[in-house]
């Protein structure tokens, strides 16, 4: 977001402007005010100018002196975006350390030694396409992605200019331009449809954003007769407006999608050229150069206080984001004339420029490693148990085999310890403990809740459960060696979540579980819309059809089905979430059941699980003393019509429905905390412990033997 340096011939008031409106399409996006949801597009906007500057900048100074003095150039960076940038990510981690549970911290502090390093944006690409932090609450680090890809950007670009320069001549140097430009657009297109996460943060990615503008730096727009310029500058201004209005998050992002402002910045960069027009003069005046003065330092305060001042108030309405948004203007003012003013025009400015550029990126590295060791204190913080001792039965302890993937699908490998071959029997099902409604944490939590996150279901670890880009599930047998009967396990991370439970009873039954199952991927026979790649689910689809042809081959005794009840779908060509047209989504599963029936004798729809208000260990840790400050009434976490639409599935199709709803919920809450087994590990998933001790609740409810 900061402006380049340049000699004061070269300084274009109009850029001031140009980044004012910018910085407020994102501020007005992250304060969440009703028709600015393509706010995020300013980022694009910042791109362009970042590319114009910079390329300007390092062509004159090749022109000029022949090279381009690096050590200098990176100093300038170091003094422009670190000062700020670093006392930003440590108020923010200090402050995170005070309000954030303990099991929250950790990762914000990682995104905060990420954010230091200035690889951000990468950290975020992982999560967006790791189905297990796709759905995890922002970060107050979150706007550190876009500085991180410019610093990238600052890191190659001066080298390529000057390669390329030396090699074919500075003039040259727009043919390379336009060449990486327009390689890396055509990579964000396809990367936008294959896995719209990374393109939106990669620097590949967005670099023709930045290219366009150091087009435009090297002269793309200067044969255009001046009588046009301000027609394109006004087309310019319309397309970056219209960018912030029209576009939104469902939106397949960077795409083409992002022309309208990476194109309008270009045309308003080349329309204000003309210093006496209308639009040099309006986006030069006192209030646009004000704020576009102040754009760095108000990107970099306004996010976190956004985060995290809601949470400590426990408030998120509209009214305190605006007033928030007033005091990030404040915040900014004082961290523009006091940090980065004395830094970028101080006595600092008069360093060697490689002592300046080791030291900054020394503070750097201090700053990351800070925060991974604040993370680490935070965990061990979680490691001791809380409260008395409660003397309750507790699960067993879940096997510790593994799926072998053999190349067929009918031969059973050998899962459970044996002893010359013998095999060694399950110990008998253990029951539910009791419910903890109140007091403290239980000692002994099993996990503890700086594990409950990681309490999955075998599948994740071997791979048997599917993330998005995955098509084919590989054999993901499970059970006793000598099992006979097969039992398929088929549908979401909802259906995944009962593994445990039905491995579990498998030793006692004696099958053999196969487990197809494919994250965001329900048991329907409609597309559905995956968010993390904002497109029809098309992995999905495919899935569906390698699953059902096994389920055909396998011939099971039981297909067990589940699926979550929060997806949108696409009907009739309209995108459409559950809720608005339940009766499309229960015909669907009813299909689907039906379809699966041709192989299956016997199908088992599994009971949505209820949705919790609270994300269980955060608030478990937050209130270690008052487990009843977490607890959730029923009536709020069950969908009372959506279980209407499960009976009446299960009764149209012939399916046996099993819910656990009762036991989840007993009474009119539902706790956290069983005995010292943690319910759930996330906001809508059992932890593998807890679902693993319900196996003889499936027992009593199934056929008998």
């Amino acid at each position: 977001m900061p402006p380049a340096e340049g000699s004061p011939s070269q300084f274009r008031p109009d850029i001031e402007g140009v980044r004012a409106i910018a910085v407020m399409a994102v501020l007005l996006y992250h304060m969440q005010v009703p028709g600015f949801g393509g706010g995020f597009t300013g980022v694009d906007v910042f791109n362009v100018i970042s590319g114009f500057l910079i390329t300007g900048l390092l062509v004159r100074e090749m022109t000029s002196r022949g090279s381009i003095d690096l050590p200098r150039f990176y100093f300038r960076r170091v003094r422009r975006l670190l000062p700020a940038g670093l006392l930003v990510i440590l108020v923010t981690l200090v402050v995170s350390y005070l309000i954030l549970s303990p099991v929250r911290f950790p990762s914000v502090a990682g995104d905060g030694a990420a954010s230091a390093l200035y690889v951000a944006n990468y950290r975020f690409a992982l999560a967006g396409t790791d189905y297990l932090a796709s759905n995890a609450d922002p970060s107050p680090y979150q706007h550190f992605w876009s500085l991180a890809v410019e610093e990238q950007f600052y890191l190659i670009w001066p080298l390529l200019i000057l390669v390329v320069s030396r090699l074919i001549g500075v003039r040259r140097v727009g043919v390379v331009l336009a060449g990486v430009t327009v390689g890396s657009f055509l990579y964000s297109l396809y990367l936008t449809d294959v896995s719209a996460p990374w393109a939106f943060f990669s620097l590949p990615t967005r670099a023709w954003e930045l290219g366009l503008g150091g087009l435009v730096a090297v002269g793309v727009g200067d044969w255009l007769p001046r009588r046009l310029l301000p027609y394109v500058g006004a087309l310019g201004l319309a397309l970056v407006i219209g960018g912030t209005l029209l576009i939104n998050e469902s939106v397949p992002y960077p795409g083409t999608a992002a022309l309208a402002p990476v194109l309008g910045t270009a045309c308003l960069i080349i329309g204000a050229a003309d210093a006496t027009g209308r639009l040099a003069h309006g986006l030069g005046s006192r209030a646009p150069r004000f704020l576009g003065g102040i754009s760095y330092s108000l990107y970099l305060w306004h996010w976190p206080l956004l985060i995290l001042v809601p949470i400590a108030l426990s408030d998120d309405s509209l009214a305190l984001r605006l007033v928030l948004g007033a005091v990030a203007v404040g915040f900014a003012v004082i961290s523009t004339r006091f940090i980065e003013a004395p830094f970028r025009f101080g006595r600092i400015a008069r360093t060697p420029a490689l002592r300046g550029v080791v030291v900054g990126l020394t503070v750097s590295v201090i700053m990351g490693t800070t925060a991974i060791a604040a993370g680490a204190v935070a965990l061990d913080s979680l490691s001791g148990d809380a409260g008395p001792t409660v003397a309750l039965a507790t699960p067993r302890p879940r096997p510790t085999h593994r799926p072998a993937h053999t190349s067929t699908v009918t031969q059973a490998p050998s899962l459970m310890p044996s002893a010359a071959g013998t095999h060694v029997p399950a110990p008998s099902l253990t029951p539910i403990a009791d419910p903890v409604t109140s007091g403290p944490v239980p000692k002994g939590l099993d996990p503890k809740l700086k594990d409950v996150a990681a309490d999955l279901p075998e599948g994740y670890a071997d791979g048997c459960h599917l993330g998005f880009d995955d098509t084919e599930s590989g054999p993901c047998i499970y059970g006793p060696a000598d099992a006979t009967t097969t039992v398929v396990i088929f549908g979401d991370s909802h259906a995944e979540q009962w593994l445990p439970a039905i491995e579990d009873l498998a030793f006692v039954r004696g099958w053999r579980v196969v487990a197809l199952t494919k994250s965001s991927c329900p048991p329907v026979d409609v597309p559905v819309w995956n968010g993390s790649k904002k497109r029809e689910y098309r992995e999905c689809d495919a899935w569906h059809k390698s699953a059902l042809a096994r389920i055909d081959a396998e011939q099971p005794a039981i297909v067990f089905v589940g699926a979550d009840r929060q997806y949108d779908f696409i009907d009739g060509g309209t995108q459409t979430a559950v809720g608005d047209d339940p009766s499309a989504w229960g015909a669907s599963l009813a299909r689907m059941i039906e379809r699966v029936s041709q192989s299956a004798p016997h199908v088992v729809l599994l009971g949505e699980t209820p949705h919790l208000g609270v994300v269980p260990d955060e608030c478990l840790a937050s209130h270690k003393d008052a487990v009843e400050k977490c607890q959730q009434l029923k009536a709020d976490v069950v969908d009372s019509d959506y279980a209407a639409l499960e009976d009446s599935v299960a009764a149209s199709t012939g399916a046996q429905l099993i819910s656990m709803t009762d036991l989840i919920c007993p009474g009119t809450t539902c706790p956290l905390i069983f005995g010292t087994t943690p319910v759930y590990r996330d906001t809508h998933h059992l932890g593998a412990t807890f679902s693993q001790s319900l196996s003889s609740y499936f027992d009593q409810q199934l056929p008998q033997r």
